[in-house]
C-alpha cells in the first residue's frame, strides 16, 4: 500500500512538473523569437521599467530607501505607500543566487517567467482538490499553460506585480480547496490560503477585483443562512485580509480596507459572528444590517478609498452611459475617463476577445453550461462558487480587457471541471468529449506560437528609446527630466535621470500633474510650459514626436486633455513642426522619435544677463578675450541673449581690424 502511494505521488510530481515545463517553455519561445525580431535588445518599458529599477535597487542596495526622490521629483515619493512593494525582494534575493553569469535582466526574466509557471501546477492541483479527476486537472493545467490570454502578459518582456501575485492567488483558491476536501484535520491550509490571498492583494491593485467576487459569494452565503464546507475558511481569509489591510503601508494609504469587496466581507463576518451567538436573525434581518454596515463603511471611508480607486469606477460610468463604445469627442468625457480609456482598459470586442480566446471561451461556455445539469450534484457550492467567478470575470472583462486574466484562471479551471464531469460518463461519450477538448487546447497552443511577434508591444519604438537613454546616461545623468509619463519608466530605469512623472494612476497627485502636462502642452504657450516645468526643477524636455498622427488620436495625450486642436502658438505645436523657434527650450538630440532638449530656466537667464553685463565691462577696459568668454558662456546658459550674441560680433569686428585679442599690460597693442 505504501509503495502504491509513493508511485502516485511520483506521478503526480512528474505530471505537475511536466505542466510547468510546458507552460515556461512555451512562454520562453514566444520572448525569444520577439527578442530576435528585434534585434536582441528588449528593454523594460512603461511601469514595468519603474519595477527593474526598484528590483535593482534592492539588488545593489540590499533594500529601498523610506523616500525615493528620483521618481516624482522633486518632491520625491514614499515607495512604500506609493507601490505595492515584495516582489522586488524575491527577484532580487533569488537573482544573487543565480550568480552572475547573466544580465540582471535576463536573470529578472527567467525568474518572473518561472514564478509565473508556478501557478500552473497550482491549477491543476486546484483542479484536482475540487474533483479528484486526474484527466480533468491534466486538461485545465495544460490549457492554462498554453492559452494566449494566460501567456501574453507572462513571457518576461515585461516585468509586473501582476505575474508575481497572480500565482499567489491561485495557490490561495487551490489551497481552499484543498481545505474545503479534506475537512477540519487539515486548518493549516485555511491559514495557508488566508496567507496567500492576503500577499496577492498586497502585491497587485486589481486582486481587488477578485475580493468583490470572493466577499459577494461569502456575504450572500451569510444573508442567506445556508452553511457551506468553504464558511470557515472564508472567514479565517476575511480575519487575514482585514489585518493586512491595517498593517501593510501601502493598502492602509489606499484605504482599502473601505473596498467594496472588503465592506462586503466586513458585513459577512459581521453576521457569522452573529450567528454564532445563535440570535435566530431571519433573512430581512440579515439584509438590513448588512445595508447599515456598508453603509456606515463607506461613508466613513468614502474619501481615502475614493481619491485612490475612484478614477476606475468614472470609466466603469462612462463605458455605461456610452454603451462601451469610446466617443470620438473628447469633451463627452472627463480627465480620467479619458486617459484610463486606454488598451489595457479598453473595452473587449468581438475582435479582441476571439483574438485572446479564440477557443478557450466557447469551451468554457460549453463547460458552464455543462456543470450546471442537475444531474451535477456532487460538491455543488464549490461548482456554484466557480460557475459565479467565471461569469463576473466575463462581464467585467467586456468593459476592461485587463480582466482577461482572470477569465483565463477561472475558464480553465471551469473546462477542467467539466472534463471531470464528463469523466463519470459512458466511455465512448467520455472519449469524443475528451479528444474536443484536447483539440481545443491545441487549437489554442497552435494560436499561441503561430506569430508570436503579434503578442509583444508592436508599437514600442525600442531602438530609439535605447538610444534616446543611452544618451540621456552619457549627457544629463542625475538632471532631472520631464518626459510623458509612458516614457519616463525608462528614463528613469536606463537614462539614470530623476523624473517628474510617472505612470502610477492610483495617486492623485500623479494624475494632477499628468493632466496639467497635458493642458500646458497642447493648451499653453512655450513661457507657459517652461513656467510649468520650472515649478519641478527640470532640465531637460523629452518630446515624443507624433503626437499630431492622424492614426488613432483618441489613443493620445492631445485627446486625453481635450485639445484635439491645439491652438497654433500652443508649445505642442512649436516642439513638433519648429522646434528651432523655441525660445526657452533649445534642441539638443533626436532621433526618429524622441527630442531631447534643454529648458532655458530663469535662472539661467538671470545668470546669463550677469555675465553679459560682465562682459561689456571688460569689453570697455579693452579686455577682448575675457569678454569673448563671458559672452561664450552666457549664450551656453541662453543661446538666445542677445547682448550677449552683439558682444561676440564686436569682439569679432575688432580682432579683424587688428586689435590684440590679449588684455591690456600683457604685450598687445
Amino acid at each position: 500500500m505504501k509503495k502504491t502511494r509513493l508511485v502516485r505521488y511520483a506521478l503526480a510530481v512528474a505530471g505537475l512538473t511536466i505542466l510547468f515545463d510546458l507552460g515556461y517553455g512555451v512562454r520562453r519561445a514566444v520572448f525569444e523569437a520577439q527578442s530576435t525580431a528585434l534585434g536582441g535588445r528588449v528593454p523594460f518599458t512603461l511601469e514595468s521599467a519603474v519595477e527593474y529599477y526598484l528590483a535593482r535597487r534592492v539588488y545593489d542596495e540590499g533594500r529601498l530607501p523610506v523616500r525615493d526622490e528620483n521618481i516624482e521629483y522633486p518632491g520625491g515619493v514614499n515607495l512604500r505607500r506609493t507601490y505595492t512593494l515584495g516582489a522586488e525582494y524575491v527577484y532580487a534575493g533569488l537573482a544573487h543566487l543565480m550568480g552572475e553569469g547573466l544580465d540582471l535582466e535576463e536573470r529578472f526574466r527567467i525568474i518572473e517567467r518561472g514564478w509565473f509557471c508556478m501557478g500552473i501546477p497550482l491549477l491543476a492541483l486546484w483542479i484536482w482538490w475540487l474533483t479528484g479527476s486526474v484527466s480533468g486537472s491534466a486538461l485545465g493545467g495544460t490549457l492554462y499553460a498554453v492559452a494566449l490570454a494566460a501567456v501574453i502578459r507572462s513571457t518576461g518582456q515585461e516585468i509586473s506585480r501582476e505575474n508575481f501575485a497572480i500565482p499567489l492567488l491561485i495557490a490561495h483558491l487551490a489551497l481552499q480547496a484543498g481545505a474545503e476536501r479534506r475537512g477540519p484535520r487539515f486548518r493549516l491550509l485555511e491559514i495557508l490560503s488566508a496567507v496567500c490571498l492576503a500577499l496577492a492583494a498586497a502585491t497587485w491593485d486589481l486582486v481587488q477585483f477578485y475580493l468583490i467576487l470572493w466577499g459577494t459569494f461569502g456575504l450572500w452565503h451569510m444573508i442567506v443562512g445556508e452553511r457551506w464546507e468553504g464558511s470557515r475558511s472564508w472567514c479565517v481569509q476575511w480575519i487575514v485580509l482585514t489585518g493586512m489591510c491595517l498593517l501593510n503601508p501601502y493598502m492602509r494609504a489606499h484605504g482599502v480596507v473601505f473596498s467594496p469587496g472588503m465592506l462586503a466581507a466586513h458585513a459577512g463576518g459581521v453576521l457569522w459572528a452573529l450567528e454564532r451567538k445563535r440570535l435566530g436573525l431571519t433573512k430581512g434581518r440579515r439584509a438590513m444590517i448588512v445595508v447599515l454596515l456598508v453603509m456606515l463603511g463607506w461613508i466613513v471611508g468614502r474619501g481615502v478609498y475614493q481619491d485612490s480607486y475612484g478614477h476606475f469606477m468614472s470609466l466603469l460610468w462612462a463605458k455605461l452611459r456610452f454603451l462601451n463604445h469610446k466617443p470620438l469627442d473628447p469633451s463627452r468625457l472627463n480627465f480620467e475617463q479619458r486617459i484610463l480609456w486606454v488598451p489595457a482598459l479598453e473595452s473587449g470586442g468581438w475582435r479582441l476577445t476571439f483574438t485572446l480566446m479564440p477557443v478557450m471561451l466557447l469551451m468554457s461556455l460549453w463547460s458552464a453550461a455543462g456543470i450546471l445539469r442537475p444531474a451535477v450534484t456532487q460538491r455543488l457550492v464549490s461548482r456554484l462558487r466557480l460557475l459565479f467567478f467565471f461569469c463576473s470575470s466575463l462581464v467585467a472583462f467586456v468593459f476592461f480587457v485587463r480582466l482577461h486574466v482572470f477569465l483565463a484562471i477561472f475558464g480553465a479551471v471551469l473546462i477542467g471541471t467539466w472534463a471531470s464531469v464528463a469523466g463519470a460518463r459512458a466511455w465512448w461519450r467520455r472519449l469524443v468529449f475528451m479528444v474536443l477538448l484536447a483539440v481545443g487546447s491545441t487549437v489554442e497552443a497552435c494560436h499561441t506560437l503561430g506569430d508570436p511577434l503579434r503578442w509583444g508591444r508592436p508599437d514600442t519604438y525600442y531602438k530609439e528609446l535605447d538610444e534616446l537613454t543611452a544618451w540621456l546616461r552619457g549627457h544629463a545623468a542625475g538632471s532631472p527630466v520631464l518626459a510623458n509619463f509612458g516614457v519616463s519608466g525608462s528614463i528613469l530605469a536606463y537614462g539614470a535621470c530623476p523624473i517628474i512623472l510617472h505612470p502610477k494612476f492610483e495617486s492623485p497627485e500623479i494624475r494632477r500633474r499628468v493632466r496639467r502636462y497635458g493642458e500646458r502642452l497642447f493648451g499653453g504657450s512655450e513661457r507657459a510650459f517652461r513656467e510649468w516645468a520650472g515649478k519641478y526643477g527640470a532640465r531637460y524636455y523629452v518630446y515624443c514626436i507624433g503626437e499630431f498622427s492622424d492614426v488613432q488620436p483618441d489613443r493620445q495625450m492631445r485627446y486625453c486633455v481635450g485639445k484635439l486642436r491645439p491652438p497654433k502658438w500652443s508649445a505642442a505645436r512649436k516642439f513638433e513642426f519648429h522646434p528651432e523657434t523655441c525660445r526657452f527650450f533649445v534642441k539638443l538630440w533626436e532621433n526618429r522619435k524622441y527630442r531631447v532638449f534643454r529648458i532655458i530656466s530663469h535662472y539661467d537667464q538671470e545668470v546669463a544677463v550677469r555675465k553679459v553685463r560682465m562682459a561689456w565691462d571688460a569689453l570697455e577696459r579693452g579686455d577682448l578675450l575675457h569678454a569673448d568668454e563671458l559672452a561664450q558662456e552666457a549664450l551656453g546658459l541662453d543661446p538666445f541673449n542677445r547682448d550677449g550674441m552683439n558682444i561676440l560680433r564686436h569682439v569679432d569686428g575688432l580682432r579683424q581690424k587688428g586689435f590684440s585679442y590679449r588684455p591690456p599690460g600683457t604685450g598687445g597693442e
